[in-house]
């Protein structure tokens, strides 16, 4: 089924959050035949809508001037406004609210009005699940009378095996699949209603959008929304099983990326915010799939923050992971970036090098969540002696180089590491503490690895942020610890060439 364009427009929500007052009372339709309209304000006529109307606390905003249309959504959105309240307290609007109409028929529209109104979106990184949006809003039509494609007589033996918001993508938009989902969502809800429960998931999961609106970002406050949504989709699983008796992936959220043409799958764990970004439908991957691309990089984070906790002590933070299946475009067959000052790593083609470009990786951004910027080689040096720490042994076999002792003693005897500067672009001969020996990130990981295993890691932190330092801590400069270095090569190389 193709997605409309009103759907896609949809997506663009803006929320002024203004204390206003909410629907009370029984909603009568007749009202809306007196609603005034005018022309949408400049902003909202440049996105393509031409007029709006309003309702106590929420603006309507049209993108065709269809009287008919326009009234007949009105009718719907405030019929589904009233319902909402009934089904719990926490559905109340007290902001005002600017409503996109989109096509109240469409089957693709499920749920997200009620994300809509609850203000939860792409702009602060945080929103419902789209099976209990669905659900929610399901519940809403029916009991406002609108709903004509829910099934009473629904059996829990139509559930597909774990059930969750991929059910809700659009490789499944009008087909049996989602209208199954729909029906599953609008019975488990129901349950959840029924036994008491709804209130307890919907705290946990809006608690997110309270902390966001106070501004507050603290690794603390982080901390509580990652929980709060891990709380949430475990107590989702847990009763989803107790409804149904089969399992149910509540972790994986679905949404529209940045309001445009492009799809999020969103999951939440204790180590990470995982983001799988797709261009089109035709992208998806299947769940086992991305659980499998998580599990690599939770077990990475856990190796690599495990290492950093034996030296330091430090509130981590849940790191954002956002994976591309397919390419960046411009770059190579596969990549991976930090991007420390937004706690952030970028994938690009998930393959077999993925774990231990995680390894690395992650090294970076805990370097910058310890708050400080480091020294580039020994940041780049570092990160790689990581890498190949928790590597296995097939390492070479995924063409990835070891930059080991005895590669970095080949560098010097061929004179490849003045010609493979490659610790970043911006590191060379103009940098002000630029080191030829230290450019290359074979030759820098080594010294590392050397600095670590030879004078232990303890006094090594005490210059990995500030290279100033380094000839009060060690004793000698660090001209005289290169070539102490260099020497070491040439000793370990003789010794291990008949290993």
């Amino acid at each position: 089924m193709k997605i409309s364009k009103l759907f896609l427009l949809s997506s663009f929500l803006v929320f002024l959050f203004i204390l206003a007052s909410c629907v009370n009372g029984t909603y009568e339709s007749e009202l809306s035949e007196s609603i005034t309209f005018s022309s949408a304000d400049p902003i909202s006529q440049m996105r393509g809508y031409v007029m709006e109307a309003r309702i106590e606390n929420r603006r309507y905003i049209f993108a065709a001037d269809d009287r008919s249309f326009n009234l007949s959504f009105i009718n719907y959105a405030e019929s589904v406004i009233y319902e909402l309240s009934n089904i719990s307290a926490l559905l109340e609007f007290p902001f005002t609210i600017r409503i996109f109409a989109f096509d109240h028929e469409d089957i693709s529209t499920y749920g997200k009005f009620v994300n809509t109104l609850i203000g939860l979106s792409s702009l602060n990184g945080s929103r419902l699940p789209a099976w209990l949006s669905s659900g929610i809003e399901s519940v809403a039509r029916r009991n406002a009378g609108l709903n004509n494609l829910l099934q009473d007589d629904f059996s829990i033996n139509n559930i597909s095996e774990n059930f969750g918001d991929f059910y809700f993508i659009p490789r499944f938009l009008g087909s049996g699949e989602q209208a199954n989902a729909i029906n599953t969502s609008y019975h488990f809800v129901k349950y959840l209603i029924e036994n008491e429960l709804l209130d307890e998931l919907l705290e946990l999961y809006m608690s997110t959008n309270i902390i966001l609106r106070s501004r507050n970002r603290s690794v603390s406050n982080i901390l509580e929304i990652n929980n709060n949504i891990i709380a949430a989709n475990e107590l989702a699983e847990k009763h989803f099983y107790s409804f149904a008796g089969k399992t149910m992936e509540a972790g994986f959220i679905f949404e529209l990326r940045d309001g445009s043409v492009g799809y999020y799958l969103r999951k939440p764990t204790k180590w990470g915010n995982f983001i799988f970004v797709f261009d089109s439908s035709h992208q998806f991957l299947p769940i086992e799939n991305m659980q499998l691309q998580i599990d690599y990089i939770e077990r990475a984070t856990q190796l690599v923050a495990g290492w950093y906790y034996n030296y330091f002590e430090f509130e981590f933070r849940p790191i954002n992971h956002r994976i591309y299946p397919h390419m960046f475009a411009g770059r190579a067959e596969w990549a991976a970036l930090a991007f420390p000052w937004h706690n952030t790593i970028s994938y690009a083609r998930l393959n077999l090098h993925f774990p231990h470009i995680a390894h690395h990786e992650i090294s970076h951004i805990l370097e910058y969540q310890l708050g400080r910027t480091p020294f580039l080689p020994f940041s780049e040096g570092l990160a790689y002696f990581l890498q190949y720490y928790f590597s296995d042994a097939n390492l070479e076999l995924l063409g990835l180089t070891r930059h080991d002792h005895t590669n970095a003693h080949a560098m010097f005897v061929s004179g490849d590491y003045r010609r493979i500067s490659d610790i970043s672009a911006n590191y060379n001969a103009n940098h002000a503490s630029y080191i030829p020996e230290l450019s290359a990130r074979t030759t820098a990981t080594s010294f590392v690895q050397y600095l670590i295993e030879t004078y232990g890691a303890e006094k090594y932190f005490q210059v990995h942020w500030n290279i100033r330092n380094f000839e009060t801590v060690y004793g000698i400069t660090l001209d005289e610890m290169i070539l102490q270095w260099r020497e070491f090569l040439v000793e370990y190389v003789a010794s291990n060439q008949g290993a």
